[in-house]
């Protein structure tokens, strides 16, 4: 392999590495630039989403980079070989970095000191107990958008067309609050299995379970008024 085609492979694999950063990027974007009438609530959502979503993208993109230069390297013989290597690389990092980074909540870091995995363990459970109060206070704004829409629908104000659009960006909401339950769940579970090693971590755990519940409910309010809108 020439000097020539393992710089001009690198420089298609650096390409690729931006642009599945990029991709990852939009994959935990979470709508908060859809729409410029969106209410505090539904901002503070999604940017506490954003904020939740970040460690997997870090742990992706740098799975990607390592995944892409190993694959190179790999790769005996033409600049194509290395490019067609490093692409393999490159999916391979993102699936292992994204993997590594949803495995590891800091809480379970067993290099960390029981100190500090009980400081990560309040935080996540800090986290999503503000999720979850923003989703309270959003689920009665929301309510009361469908009811003044479901209002103007009786009375011929608005086609149910019109209806299931204006609601559209509230079903993104219920898909959110939904996710930040899962994430409630998998936390507490996490932690039930890290606290054999850290007793002192169960402290949090009646906190995530009353937060993962109260998600629940505000998932399930929701839902009951957006089964009301028409589908016809």
């Amino acid at each position: 392999m020439t000097v020539l085609s393992i710089r001009s492979g690198a420089r298609r694999l650096l390409s690729l590495v931006v642009c599945a950063s990029l991709a990852l990027g939009g994959c935990v974007t979470t709508g908060a630039d859809a729409s410029q009438d969106m209410s505090l609530e539904q901002r503070q959502l999604r940017a506490q989403r954003e904020r939740w979503n970040q460690t997997a993208l870090t742990g992706a993109v740098a799975g990607a980079a390592l995944g892409a230069t190993i694959g190179a390297i790999a790769s005996q013989g033409s600049g194509t070989a290395a490019l067609v290597g490093g692409l393999i690389g490159l999916m391979a990092g993102i699936a292992a970095g994204a993997a590594v980074a949803d495995r590891n909540m800091k809480f379970e870091n067993r290099e960390l000191s029981a100190e500090k995995r009980i400081e990560a363990a309040q935080d996540i459970s800090n986290q999503l107990q503000q999720q979850a109060a923003v989703s309270e206070a959003l689920v009665r704004s929301n309510e009361a958008r469908l009811d003044a829409l479901d209002a103007q629908y009786q009375a011929k104000q608005i086609t149910a067309a019109k209806y299931r659009a204006d609601a559209q960006v509230i079903s993104q909401d219920l898909k959110l609050i939904k996710e930040t339950a899962d994430d409630a769940k998998k936390a507490r579970e996490r932690l039930a299995t890290s606290s054999n090693e850290v007793p002192q971590l169960q402290a949090e755990e009646p906190k995530l379970q009353q937060t993962q519940m109260r998600l629940e409910e505000s998932a399930r309010q929701l839902e009951a008024k957006l089964n009301r809108i028409p589908s016809t």
